[in-house]
């Protein structure tokens, strides 16, 4: 009896292990502490961030409103020089000494890899997807600490 229980407790105490290091969804956020900021130079701050890192001309900024604080954009990038493409959706909220960045909606593009390069579908990233892991985390991760040290900058001007 005991040697059949063994292995359904091992099975699901594996499963479980390997349930907690997926994303429970497929969105980041971080929220960035600025003291002694107030919301309107924030609100600059932040479009400035947005024009540098939206280097390419399919990431937009799509919404602005300086009353609410917040700024919203397409953003599209490229890992290495295979044919797929990655775009997600980031919405930055500004307040007093903070500002909150979240990332979601993350889209796998998959496109030839012919000389044409012709654009072939798209697929939602799901959390449970290897590409949120390896690709969509780590890049929105290294988007939020680029925010975060724009909005740290000392402008001695």
């Amino acid at each position: 009896m005991k040697t059949i229980y063994f292995p359904i407790i091992l099975l699901f105490v594996t499963s479980c292990s390997s349930v907690s290091k997926i994303p429970l969804d497929n969105s980041y956020e971080k929220v960035i502490e600025v003291q002694g900021v107030s919301k309107d130079k924030l609100y600059v701050q932040v479009n400035a961030w947005f024009v540098e890192a939206f280097n390419s001309a399919e990431s937009v900024i799509e919404f602005q409103d300086k009353e609410e604080g917040r700024v919203m954009g397409k953003y599209r990038f490229i890992k290495s020089k295979g044919a797929d493409r990655y775009r997600t959706i980031i919405s930055v909220e500004i307040k007093e000494n903070k500002a909150r960045i979240k990332f979601y909606e993350p889209v796998l593009e998959i496109w030839s890899n012919s000389k044409k390069n012709k654009f072939i579908s798209s697929y939602g990233v799901s959390s449970r997807n290897w590409y949120l892991s390896k690709i969509f985390i780590p890049q929105w991760t290294l988007m939020a600490q680029s925010l975060e040290s724009k909005l740290n900058e000392v402008d001695d001007w």
